[in-house]
Order: C-alpha cells, then structure tokens, then sequence
C-alpha cells in the first residue's frame, strides 16, 4: 500500500489533535481543532484509491463487498431529484424557469451536474425530468454505463471542475463524494463557481458524529458545523437539513442522523 502524509491543508495547520483517534500500526484520525474537521493522516494515496473504485465499480470485490446497487441508489436519488426540482421552483431564476419552461411541458433547458455519478442512477433521475444530465466520475467503468443516461466526463474531480465554464449548471449534486476527495474545500469552491447564481446545490455526506463512517476509504470526516461554514465560505446560503434515506445501500440498517443531507443555494448576487 502507498501512504502520503498530509500537511498544510487546514489554514490553522499544526493546530491539530493527532491523537483524536488512532488505528495502529496504520494511521491517526486527526481533528482540527480551529475548525473541527476530522482527516486521515496519513491516508492512502489518491491513485490507490481511485484504483480500488474503478474495481469496485467494475464487480471485482463482490465476494467481500456488496456491489453498487444502481437500482437501490436510484430511488433514493428520485427523492433528491424532486426536492431539487421544489428547489428550483422556490428560487427567483427557478420561477422564471417554471414558467419558461412549462409551455413546452418540461424542464428541458435544465443543467444539472452530478460530481460523482458512478453507473449513472442521478443522471437518470435528471433525463426522466427532462432536465439535460452531466456527470464527472473517476471511473471509466462506471462512466460506460452512465454515459446511458447524459454526458460524462472521467478523470480528476478536482481538475474537471476547473475545466468547466463558470454559472454553466442550475443544479448540482455531490453525493457521498467530498470524503473521497483529497480537498473537499476546492471541490466546493468550483461547484459552486460552476452553478448559477440562484442555482441550487444538493451535498450529502457521512455524518462523523454517528459512529458510521468508513475511515479506511474515506480521507474526511464531516461535522455538522464543519459542513456548514465551508459551504457558507464559499458564497451559498440558505442552508437546509433533510432527512431522505439513513442508508447508502439495500442492505443497511436504517439509523437516524448515519449522512449529512443539505440543500443550498447560491445568491442570486455576490
């Protein structure tokens, strides 16, 4: 295994806790005690990890993981899909939209962006509103099956937002993506860079404080509040907590509280 030290990613670093929580002989869960976020350190490598994704994606660990149930993902993420839509609906340029768009009986002029779109099930939740579906993954594999349902661009997270126009999407979704991503901060800054002002952004994640996470593969854990100031940082607003689904997966035991669930939205000015 390739382990990478982690340094400087906190604005405050060197003010941490290493000894929050430790796995020996392998790695520390360290807490930031500025801002609360918890991390790997070291943590796997990103390209081992994105190696194991593309496998996992492909089926190659299913005698000891459960695969991707695209289905299961899929009506979970039809629930996301409807509150966006609401979303859109109550915002300013969503109204505009609605009425737009209506006289030709759908949302068809609708951007949507799913960061981490796996075999595809958001993007089919997109296509069956009519909305035009995008989708970056990591995977090739995955991407194939994807491509079924909008365009998909594969390689670097980071790297592929960057490379997108700005005020380009109306909505956009991150769904158990930031802990995999070796800087959650940046992520969030060109997403929301790359949604349009009055447009509205979809965020789940692992909730740290449940006791559920995955800490082998995920190099970020997230508080609550964490969550919050690093989207507020970043210019979105009206931050809302909801409770669609407390599992990632058909064969997990539902607990209250196990994910972060956040709808925002960005300004419609600065």
């Amino acid at each position: 295994m390739e382990w990478e030290a982690v340094r400087a990613f906190c604005r405050d670093a060197g003010d941490l806790n290493s000894l929050y929580f430790q796995i020996p002989p392998t790695f520390d869960l360290v807490r930031c005690s500025v801002c609360g976020l918890l991390f790997c350190n070291p943590r796997l490598s990103v390209d081992i990890v994105n190696a194991f994704y593309d496998d996992y994606m492909g089926g190659r660990f299913q005698a000891v993981i459960p695969p991707y149930n695209a289905d299961f993902r899929a009506e979970v993420q039809r629930k996301i899909a409807d509150e966006l839509e609401r979303e859109l609906k109550r915002g300013a340029v969503g109204l505009l939209g609605v009425m737009r768009h209506n006289l030709m009986g759908l949302f068809r002029n609708i951007r949507a962006l799913d960061v981490g779109c796996a075999h595809g099930p958001m993007l089919r939740c997109f296509r069956e509103k009519g909305w035009r579906a995008y989708g970056i993954d990591v995977s090739e594999r995955a991407a194939q099956r994807a491509r079924e349902y909008g365009t998909v661009w594969v390689g670097d997270v980071h790297t592929l937002l960057e490379e997108q126009p700005g005020s380009r999407y109306d909505c956009i979704t991150l769904v158990d993506v930031l802990e995999h991503l070796a800087s959650p901060s940046r992520v969030l800054w060109n997403a929301a860079r790359v949604l349009k002002p009055g447009g509205v952004m979809y965020l789940e994640v692992p909730n740290s404080e449940s006791g559920m996470d995955e800490v082998s593969r995920h190099f970020f854990l997230f508080p609550e509040s964490c969550i919050r100031a690093m989207l507020e940082r970043h210019g979105l607003s009206e931050y809302r907590v909801v409770h669609l689904s407390d599992r990632y997966n058909a064969y997990d035991l539902p607990s209250q509280g196990r994910l972060h669930q956040v709808f925002v939205r960005k300004p419609l000015r600065p």
